[in-house]
């Protein structure tokens, strides 16, 4: 029986590497919907192009700000999310404009 974090690598590792880009300013970006086919939780991977700060939530919630989690440029990082509570993410930058460059590997099972 595989562990969670095998099962987590083997999803990763499965996945093509298309990437969508979501630009980031001093303006928090609009939210942005992570998967529309479904709920449950998936694997979401964010690479910034600049430091940021990102924060997952409903559409309706409030613009990303400096006291959400911090990204550093460069650095891949992978979240799981649930679509049932946190379909959405906002991000804005730390002090320079950015691009952040995200995909969905997989449905976590």
């Amino acid at each position: 029986m595989k562990t969670r974090l095998q099962r987590l690598a083997h999803i990763i590792a499965r996945a093509p590497i298309v990437s969508t880009n979501t630009a980031y300013t001093a303006t928090s970006s609009a939210a942005v919907q992570l998967n529309s086919t479904g709920t449950g939780a998936y694997l979401v991977v964010v690479t910034p192009t600049t430091n940021c700060y990102i924060k997952f939530g409903e559409s309706n919630m409030p613009a990303a700000a400096a006291a959400d989690f911090p990204l550093e440029a460069g650095v891949e990082y992978i979240f799981e999310v649930s679509t049932q509570f946190t379909g959405y993410f906002r991000v804005v930058r730390q002090t320079a404009d950015g691009s952040l460059n995200w995909y969905i590997p997989g449905k976590v099972t």
